[in-house]
Formats: structure tokens, C-alpha cells, sequence
């Protein structure tokens, strides 16, 4: 019989719908046949899916629901500051990338590269700027003393984004990454669904790479006195959004 419900934590299959997997994962949406059915309806299925491996991974990232870390490659030479993490290797849909020690531990560039993981959560010091190079992690959830390199995210298929309250360096607000006293806006994920984005009153500046290749964003309301190099929106191939002074 054809298996009908998947887990996207742990990729088990069932007939029927079970009421809780194995793994702690409850929410169950029915696959779709991505040949037999409508694309709007395969996408809604996707959509469904993903958000609810979103709520899964919060669940996760605050101790609702425990789960086992990663086995991760680890390079230790200890003539260096930091230790680096060259690699995760968990094999499901959600990844926990977890080392605490005496030295800064660093999270490098491509771990999860060419890997089937959709979901990430960082409790580590520092992730670099191409951490998802060559990844399908759309769900990022960063940890209570994590930091990106240089504050850049390239090379991503971001849709949720998320910040531990506890975290020194950032704030989050509807999956937007701003710094931690919000005057400064640094990441808008490049998969996020909306086709507007209203900058907050807040903010008084826009790092340049803040908006790096938007898929479905169309328009962007900002305040006259925020401050932004006039390049970003070349430098990011942003000529197809309009800009509206407010």
C-alpha cells in the first residue's frame, strides 16, 4: 500500500495518519502527488509541510521536546582561538548543531552542504557568512550566544528566521533579522512569502546585502531619514521592486 504521511523530521513513512511519531513530530499534513495533483495545490502541500516542521523546530529550539544533537567533524588544533565544525551529520529534517567548551566554537561554511536537512537550529558562537552554502535549510533558529560572520547570510533559501531573546547581538521580528538595539536592519530571508515589506519605524539604517535576491518581494516601504547605500539595490539585483519613500 502507499505510504500516504511522511515524517519531515525523520522521514518515516506511514499508511494512515499516526498520531505522534516516534521522533516527537505530530503534526502529519497527507503527501501529495506532485504529478497527479495541481501545482497550487503541490505548493500548499509544501508550504503546509514546512511550517509545520517550523513549529516542530521551535518546540525543539525553546526545550519543549528534546532531541539529539548532530554528530558533528570537528577541527581542534589547539594552536588556534577557535574550534571549527566542518560538518553535521544527523540525517533528518531537522538539525541540531550543538558544542560548548572553553574556546569559541565556530560553525563553518557548507555543513549541512548537498544534505536533505530543511530545518537548523545553531547553539554555537559563530556561524560564517556561507554556513548554508550548498544547503536546503530554509528554517534557521540561532541560539542564545550565536553570531554570523561580518553579519552577512549569503548563499541561502531562508524562509523562517529566528533569534533566542537571550541572544546578545540580534533581534528577530517576522523573520527579519535586525541588531539587537533594532536600529539596523541586516538580513531579509530570501524566501519569504510576502510581496511587500514595510521597514519598521524603528530602524534607522539598511545594511548593504539586507536584501539579497528576494524571490517574491515586489515592493519595500521605507521612512525618508533611513539611511542605505543607493547601490544595495543594484548590488542585489533589486531593480524590479519598487521603492516607496514613506
Amino acid at each position: 500500500m502507499k505510504k500516504l504521511f511522511c515524517c519531515p523530521v525523520c522521514y518515516k513513512e506511514y499508511e494512515s495518519k499516526p498520531e505522534k511519531c516516534d521522533c516527537g513530530f505530530t503534526d502529519f499534513i497527507k503527501e501529495v502527488d506532485y504529478f497527479e495533483e495541481s501545482r497550487d495545490l503541490y505548493e500548499k502541500y509544501e508550504n503546509d509541510l514546512l511550517f509545520s516542521l517550523y513549529k516542530f523546530t521551535k518546540s525543539v529550539f525553546y526545550g519543549k521536546i528534546p532531541y539529539t544533537p548532530d554528530t558533528l567533524d570537528i577541527v581542534d588544533n589547539p594552536s588556534n582561538k577557535e574550534i571549527y565544525i566542518k560538518g553535521a551529520y544527523g540525517g533528518r529534517g531537522l538539525s541540531l548543531v550543538e558544542l560548548t567548551g572553553n574556546r569559541p566554537c565556530v560553525a563553518d561554511d557548507g555543513i549541512l552542504a548537498f544534505d536533505k536537512t530543511k530545518a537548523l537550529i545553531v547553539n554555537v558562537d559563530e556561524i560564517t557568512s556561507n554556513l548554508l552554502d550548498e544547503s536546503q535549510v530554509k528554517i534557521l533558529f540561532l541560539g542564545p550566544r550565536c553570531r554570523i560572520e561580518n553579519n552577512h547570510l549569503l548563499r541561502n533559501s531562508i524562509r523562517y528566521l529566528s533569534v533566542h531573546s537571550a541572544n546578545p547581538y540580534y533581534y528577530c521580528e517576522d523573520n527579519v533579522l535586525f541588531t539587537k538595539d533594532k536600529r539596523t536592519l541586516l538580513f531579509y530571508p530570501n524566501y519569504k512569502k510576502e510581496e511587500e515589506y514595510r521597514v519598521p519605524s524603528y530602524v534607522t539604517s539598511i545594511e548593504k546585502s539586507a536584501f539579497r535576491y528576494p524571490f517574491n518581494l515586489k515592493k519595500i516601504y521605507v521612512g525618508k531619514n533611513v539611511k542605505f547605500d543607493k547601490e544595495m539595490f543594484v548590488f542585489n539585483d533589486l531593480k524590479h521592486i519598487d521603492i516607496v519613500y514613506i
